[in-house]
C-alpha cells in the first residue's frame, strides 16, 4: 500500500510516518489491533479471495478515524450473478539445497508445503421455493495450508557412562576425579548407584537421549554437540469467511449482513532435549452484524456490532504438571499451568523448557453507530464507536517460576560439591536455585470511547473541505486479580 512500510522491531508496519501503535486497522469496521500491544493481528484478516478493498488513510484522515494511519479493509458480499475462484500452490525440499554442514548431514529435513483454497458467492436461490435475487445473497472462502516439515536439532547430552554415574571416559583439562561433598574424600571417577538422586534418574530418563555422533560412552566437555535428530516442525492452517446479505422492502430500505472468519494456524516448533515439539498456536475468531437503514433518502443510520477474539503462544502435549508430581519435589505451590522444573548446565544442553503452555488472548467487542445525513453540498456524520477490551498475558520472573529453577555449575563446567557440573546434579545438589509462585496469569480490561462529528462541503467541482471534531476516552487497564495496579502521585503514601 502507498506509504505503508514494515516495522521489523514490532512485527507492525508504519503509515506515513505514523509509528505502528499509532496506526489502526480495521476489517469491516472492526479494528484487529491487539488489546495486548500496539500492532495489528495478521491472522486476523480474512483470506485475500475475501477481500473487496484495502485501503490506506493517512495523515489527512477523516474526524470517523481516531489514528494518524489508518488501513480499512472491506470484505466481499455475493452478487446477482453465482462467481467461484480456486488455487493452489505446491513446495518441496527436493528443489531444496543440501544442508551446509553435509557430510555430517546427510539427510534434508523434509518440507513439503500445499497452499490451497477458494470461494463462491452469489443470491440464495432454493428452486420452486424461494428466489434470493436482489435481496439475499451469501459468500464463502477457504483457505488451507499444509506444510509438514522437520528441522534439524544439534545438541550435547551426557554420555551413555556418565549418567550411570561413570566418569571414566569423561574428558575436560581440569579434571582428575569427582570429590566426595558428604565426606570429604573422593568418588575416583564412580558415583555408586545408590548415590544418585531418583529425580535426577527419571529426568534423565524422560528427556535426556543418548548421543548418536561419535562414542556415545565418551564425553569430552568443549561444547561439540553429539546428538543430532530431524524434529518435527510441521505446519498447517484452516480458515473460513462467511458472508450473508439480507436486504427488506421494495425498494431495499432496511439491510443486515454479517460476516464470520475461523481461523486456526498451529506449527510444532522444537523443544530440546525429548520434550515433545510444542505448538505455537494462532487461533482467530472475528464477527461483524451490522444494519443500514434508509430512514429518508437523505437520512441514513448504520448500526453494528463485532468483535475480535485471537489466542497466540506455546502449548505442548506433555504433561508436566502431572510429571513434575510424581518426582515427590518439596514444596512446589500453586502448579496452575503446564510446565517442567529447569535444570541448567555449562555445555550439556540444560532442561530449560520450563512453562510449557502459555498463551496470550486479546478480546476486543466492537459496538458503533454513525448517522449519515445528505444535505445540498454537505455530508453530515454523528457516529460513536465503543470497544470494551481484554488482554490476557503469561506472568513470570525468573526461570521456571512455580516449578523452581536449579543451576548445577559455577564457572564453567565446574560444580561447587563434585568439581563437575553434571555430577552434582546426579547427586541432586544444585550451587543456585530460584523459586517463586506467581498466582495467576495477567488478566486486564478496560473500556475505549470515541465521538465524533463531521462534515464533507462540496464547495466546487474542484474544491471539497472535510473538517470534524472528535473526542476519545481510553482509560487505562485495570486486573481483574490486582496485577496491573496504577497510582496517583498527587495522594500521600500512594505507591
Amino acid at each position: 500500500l502507498p506509504g505503508v512500510q514494515a516495522d521489523g522491531d514490532s512485527s507492525g508496519v508504519s503509515l506515513q510516518g505514523a509509528l505502528p501503535y499509532q496506526v489502526d486497522v480495521t476489517v469491516d469496521g472492526v479494528t484487529v489491533k491487539s488489546a495486548t500491544g500496539g500492532t495489528y493481528i495478521g491472522d486476523s484478516f480474512p483470506s485475500t479471495e475475501s477481500i473487496a478493498e484495502i485501503r490506506a488513510d493517512g495523515v489527512l484522515a477523516n474526524a470517523e478515524y481516531g489514528n494518524p494511519g489508518q488501513i480499512v479493509v472491506t470484505t466481499k458480499g455475493g452478487s446477482n450473478t453465482l462467481h467461484g475462484s480456486g488455487f493452489w500452490y505446491y513446495q518441496d525440499s527436493a528443489f531444496d539445497a543440501i544442508a551446509y554442514t553435509f557430510p555430517t548431514t546427510k539427510t534434508k529435513p523434509s518440507v513439503t508445503g500445499n497452499t490451497f483454497g477458494g470461494s463462491l458467492g452469489g443470491p440464495v436461490v432454493f428452486p420452486h421455493l424461494y428466489n434470493g435475487h436482489s435481496k439475499t445473497f451469501f459468500f464463502g472462502a477457504y483457505e488451507g495450508w499444509r506444510h509438514p516439515a522437520q528441522t534439524t536439532i544439534n545438541e550435547v547430552v551426557p554420555s551413555t557412562l556418565m549418567k550411570q554415574g561413570d566418569f571414566s571416559k569423561y574428558t575436560s583439562s581440569s579434571f582428575t576425579g569427582l570429590n566426595n561433598p558428604f565426606t570429604g574424600g573422593t568418588y575416583g571417577t564412580q558415583i555408586p548407584t545408590g548415590s544418585l538422586s531418583q529425580i535426577t534418574v527419571n529426568a534423565l530418563k524422560q528427556f535426556y537421549p543418548d548421543p548418536n555422533v561419535g562414542d556415545p560412552t565418551a564425553y569430552t566437555d568443549n561444547g561439540v554437540a553429539n546428538y543430532q535428530a530431524n524434529v518435527d516442525n510441521s505446519g498447517h492452517s484452516n480458515q473460513f469467511d462467511v458472508r450473508g446479505d439480507q436486504y427488506f422492502g421494495s425498494n431495499q430500505k432496511f439491510l443486515i449482513w454479517g460476516k464470520f472468519t475461523w481461523k486456526d494456524f498451529p506449527i510444532s516448533s522444537p523443544e530440546q532435549l525429548l520434550v515433545p515439539s510444542y505448538l505455537s498456536i494462532s487461533q482467530n475468531r472475528a464477527l461483524k452484524v451490522d444494519t443500514n437503514w434508509s430512514i429518508k433518502p437523505n437520512l441514513i443510520n448504520e448500526g453494528g456490532f463485532g468483535y475480535t477474539l485471537y489466542t497466540s503462544g506455546n502449548s505442548d502435549s506433555f504433561n508436566g504438571n502431572a510429571w513434575t508430581t510424581a518426582q515427590g519435589w518439596q514444596g512446589l505451590q500453586n502448579l496452575f499451568y503446564n510446565g517442567i522444573p529447569e535444570m541448567d548446565f555449562n555445555n550439556i544442553q540444560s532442561l530449560n523448557a520450563d512453562r510449557l503452555t502459555s498463551l496470550n488472548k486479546s478480546n476486543t467487542y466492537d459496538y458503533s453507530d454513525v448517522l449519515i445525513w445528505n444535505k445540498g453540498s454537505h455530508t453530515v456524520k454523528f457516529g460513536t464507536d465503543i470497544q470494551t477490551l481484554e488482554a490476557v498475558t503469561p506472568l513470570g520472573f525468573n526461570g521456571s517460576d512455580n516449578y523452581g529453577t536449579y543451576q548445577f555449575n559455577t564457572k564453567g563446567s565446574t560444580g561447587l560439591f563434585t568439581g563437575v557440573d553434571f555430577a552434582d546434579f546426579l547427586l541432586g545438589i544444585p550451587d543456585q536455585t530460584f523459586y517463586d509462585v506467581v498466582k495467576q496469569d495477567n488478566d486486564g480490561v478496560s473500556g475505549h470511547y470515541h465521538f465524533y462529528g463531521q462534515d464533507e462541503w462540496r464547495v466546487s467541482p474542484q474544491l471539497t473541505l472535510s473538517y470534524g471534531l472528535r473526542y476519545e476516552l481510553h482509560p487505562g487497564y485495570y486486573d481483574k486479580y490486582g496485577d496491573i495496579g496504577n497510582f496517583d502521585p498527587s495522594v500521600a503514601l500512594a505507591g
